[in-house]
C-alpha cells in the first residue's frame, strides 16, 4: 500500500494501491482506484474503477470506469460513464450514461 491509506473503514471492500487515491472517500462500497490521485476527492459513490494518474479525480457518482491519465477527470456528478483512454471525457463536468474511447475522446 502507498502512502495516505490510513482511511476509514468502508462498507465493502475498496482497493487503492497508490497514494491519494480514493482519499477523501467516506462511504462507499467496491470501489478500485489505481494510480495517483485516482478518485482522489470521491466522497461518496459505489462501484467505481479508476486506473492512470488522476483517474475519476472529482467523481461523485457511482458506476463510473475511467481507464488512463486523466480520464473523466472534471466530473463531479452523474452515474454509468465510461471513458478509456489518454484524457477522454476529461472536460465533462455532469453527465450520465457516456462512452468514450481513444485519445481526447469527447
Amino acid at each position: 500500500m502507498g502512502r495516505s491509506v490510513g482511511l476509514p473503514a468502508f462498507k465493502a471492500a475498496s482497493t487503492l494501491p497508490r497514494f491519494n487515491t480514493l482519499f477523501t472517500l467516506t462511504t462507499g462500497d467496491l470501489n478500485t482506484a489505481i494510480g495517483q490521485g485516482a478518485l482522489a476527492y470521491c466522497v461518496t459513490g459505489d462501484y467505481n474503477t479508476a486506473s492512470g494518474y488522476h483517474a475519476l479525480l472529482n467523481y461523485l457518482g457511482s458506476n463510473g470506469v475511467a481507464y488512463g491519465v486523466e480520464a473523466l477527470t472534471s466530473l463531479t456528478s452523474g452515474v454509468n460513464n465510461t471513458a478509456v483512454g489518454y484524457q477522454a471525457l476529461r472536460n465533462v463536468t455532469t453527465a450520465n450514461s457516456n462512452t468514450a474511447l481513444g485519445l481526447g475522446a469527447g
